[in-house]
């Protein structure tokens, strides 16, 4: 290899390290034909649209939620134990912890049924679980 070569080699060499860094972050949140969706912690049977309903869903569900911890799940689920079935999702507010922000960040995915009532709340054209 002459001297002319080896920068043509160091500039290929650092060419196609940045194009390996730069798939690997593209490839972060790429849907998988495995059915998981990285970075989402759901399944694509399940899907990031899939409505969780609030008035049956356990604590371990409600986690999955934006900004919906242990102790906030455990909370809305004691509301409802006291309290009876959610009458709309508007209601998650008289949850102590649960305010505007965060009522509006979980608002897209979840839904409220009532039993008996048939479903009373919903997301137009969301699957529903």
């Amino acid at each position: 290899m002459d001297e002319a070569q080896k920068p043509y080699k160091a500039y290929v060499a650092h060419a196609v390290l940045a194009l390996a860094v730069f798939l690997a972050f593209a490839l972060k949140n790429v849907s998988l034909d495995s059915g998981y969706q990285a970075g989402s912690g759901r399944s694509a049977a399940s899907g990031p649209a899939a409505l969780i309903n609030i008035n049956t869903a356990t604590a371990a569900e409600l986690t999955e939620l934006p900004g919906i911890g242990e102790k906030l799940a455990e909370r809305i689920v004691e509301y409802r134990k006291q309290n009876g079935a959610f009458g709309s999702i508007d209601d998650l507010k008289k949850v102590r912890g649960i305010g505007s922000a965060k009522l509006e960040a979980v608002r897209p995915l979840v839904r409220v049924d009532i039993k008996g009532k048939g479903e009373m709340e919903r997301n137009a054209g969301t699957p529903v679980r």
